[in-house]
């Protein structure tokens, strides 16, 4: 059984985007018990950059178990600014 989910890239992890406008989500097709850590293979990311995740703009575990219609944000380190 397969669900459908769209994911979100943001900063460097947009490189990867398989589109022409990487700043677009990306809708796919993913088996049943996929997990967030499964994406960073299926999309060809950076094993060692991942440092946060959303589902459904909730932070989550990098184990969490996709639903169907999840929306999935994955986000690389994060720095810069001001206090």
């Amino acid at each position: 059984m397969s669900i459908n989910i769209t994911i979100k890239l943001f900063a460097i992890f947009r490189d990867f985007h398989p589109g022409p406008d990487k700043s677009q989500p990306i809708i796919m097709t993913v088996e049943y018990g996929t997990k967030v850590s499964d994406l960073v293979d299926l999309l060809c990311l950076p094993k060692d950059v991942l440092r946060s995740c959303f589902i459904n703009n909730e932070s989550v575990e990098f184990d969490a178990v996709l639903q169907d219609l999840d929306v999935v944000s994955l986000f690389p380190p994060v720095s810069g600014g001001d206090i």
